[in-house]
């Protein structure tokens, strides 16, 4: 409870930071913090043994952040005056952005309450493990996004809604080009790194992995539009989150009776396109654009098919290289494949998206 108040009463410093694109500053206080801390951390279970010592040291982790972001606002913020009033729309933001909040703790938490009911704790425990790569690429393009965030929200200020979309199309295809990337990585290289670290019982099938590469690409690609929706202050469509909730527990429950833990997966894929690629951008076209649904549905198909095209090319590249063919037995292979496929999947993916663009532009 004390980490936790500790937590929320340094909050407003991070917040303003990262809005006058001090992003990088914020990272590394939390960084450095984080390495310094968990090394401690590590050497009290291992020399004291202690449980109480770990959960102190987690206090002192955001005692360390407090005291640098706060010698950090006085520094360079002291010309901030505090004032009784108060933006009324802050209140009702939040009221909004909390059921956004909820709605997504209910789908992310649905998938597995129906797969301890309906299939095993064990599938619980191997869909889990996967999901930690998943959640591992989703951090990694989450960096961008919070480094893109407050730059879109001062663009936004200072720019029409025409130029605003323009400004949208360009992030939007940086970010189907780097999602692309890692679903290509992530299709060729996650079953060779299921059996060096779990080893083979912990497998799901190509089905349920093709699955689960979807639901990622949707979450991948999601960030810039979230951005802008947030940006332009759009968080009143407050029904969103629960429709999202609703469709995901429905879909899940009827297919999971039928087909198991692919009906749960394939359940979250209906509801987050129908939900997250569909009706969200939509509505942000509308409200933060003044355009229509229909250009969203055009300009995204046109990336992904590009997407789609890399992707095949890379599958078909791979399988014809006798390397790509063999089984992996160490982690040193699993790296020097890893680079190899990276490379593919950047070159191949950067020509497909530049023929196209200078197709546009004819």
């Amino acid at each position: 409870m004390i980490n936790t108040s500790i937590g929320y009463s340094f909050a407003k410093y991070s917040i303003l930071f990262t809005a006058n694109q001090e992003y990088g500053f914020v990272r590394k206080i939390q960084g450095t913090g984080k390495i310094i801390l968990q090394i401690l951390q590590i050497l009290a279970i291992i020399k004291m043994r202690s449980f109480y010592l770990f959960i102190f040291i987690m206090i002192l982790e955001n005692l360390y952040s407090y005291y640098f972001y706060r010698k950090h606002y006085k520094k360079k913020y002291n010309y901030i005056v505090k004032v009784i009033d108060r933006d009324k729309n802050i209140v009702k933001d939040m009221k909004n952005l909390f059921w956004h909040k909820i709605g997504t703790v209910v789908v992310h938490n649905t998938d597995f309450i129906l797969l301890s009911k309906f299939v095993s704790l064990s599938i619980v425990g191997v869909y889990s493990s996967y999901l930690i790569v998943y959640q591992t690429l989703i951090t990694l393009i989450g960096i961008l996004t919070s480094v893109l965030t407050p730059k879109i929200g001062i663009f936004v200020v200072n720019h029409n809604k025409e130029e605003i979309y323009e400004y949208w199309n360009k992030l939007y295809s940086i970010y189907i080009f780097i999602a692309t990337i890692f679903i290509i990585c992530t299709d060729i290289l996650i079953e060779p790194f299921m059996n060096l670290w779990l080893g083979k019982d912990f497998f799901l099938s190509k089905l349920s992995i093709m699955f689960i590469l979807v639901n990622l690409f949707i979450h991948l690609t999601r960030g810039v539009t979230d951005c802008f929706k947030t940006s332009c202050g759009f968080f009143d469509d407050t029904y969103t989150p629960g429709l999202e909730s609703l469709l995901n527990f429905i879909f899940s429950f009827i297919l999971v009776q039928k087909i198991g833990l692919n009906g749960v997966i394939l359940g979250t894929v209906i509801s987050n396109i129908i939900i997250i690629l569909l009706l969200k951008p939509i509505l942000v076209f509308k409200r933060c654009f003044n355009k229509s649904g229909l250009i969203y549905i055009k300009d995204t198909l046109k990336l992904f098919t590009q997407s789609l095209i890399s992707m095949v090319i890379v599958k078909i590249l791979s399988s014809k290289l006798s390397f790509m063919t063999q089984n992996i037995i160490s982690w040193k292979q699993f790296i020097i494949k890893t680079i190899i496929i990276g490379a593919i999947s950047l070159s191949v993916t950067c020509i497909i998206f530049i023929l196209n663009k200078k197709e546009l532009t004819k």
